[in-house]
């Protein structure tokens, strides 16, 4: 063999033989985690993923969830001088508040008389506590 084809080789060998040093220690660390696995759930969960192990008592069925209520929707807007709650399309507010008007700053007042839609109890709290202060 020339000296070019002899590093080469050797070169070869060392790749094929950090390959394998590679695939082992993969393997290793597979199973090793496999075995923890088997440990914290039993003989036999490395085989299957936990959603699928085999236990001795089957769970209870999950609890339906509860489906959300929908979020109320409101028109805050002003109203014979003072700010008043609405539902959208409803001439005769929910509540009117004490807030007057004429003591708000002129872009709130302008706001007011267009009407803002709010969606949600928790909105509508924040909204009317902010005009009261």
């Amino acid at each position: 063999m020339e000296p070019n084809n002899d590093n080469r080789a050797r070169r070869l060998v060392l790749l094929a033989a950090l390959t394998v040093c590679a695939v082992a220690f993969a393997a290793l660390a597979i199973k090793s985690r496999m075995d923890g696995q088997e440990q914290r759930m039993g003989a036999g969960a490395a085989i299957l993923p936990q959603s699928l192990a085999v236990t001795a008592e089957p769970s209870p069925p999950p609890e339906p969830t509860p489906t959300p209520e929908p979020e109320q929707e409101y028109i805050v807007r002003a109203h014979q001088g003072c700010m008043a709650v609405f539902r959208p399309g409803e001439n005769a507010p929910l509540e009117v508040t004490d807030t007057r008007i004429a003591s708000l700053r002129r872009a709130d007042q302008m706001l007011l008389r267009e009407g803002i839609p709010v969606r949600g109890n928790e909105a509508l709290a924040k909204l009317l506590e902010d005009f009261s202060n």
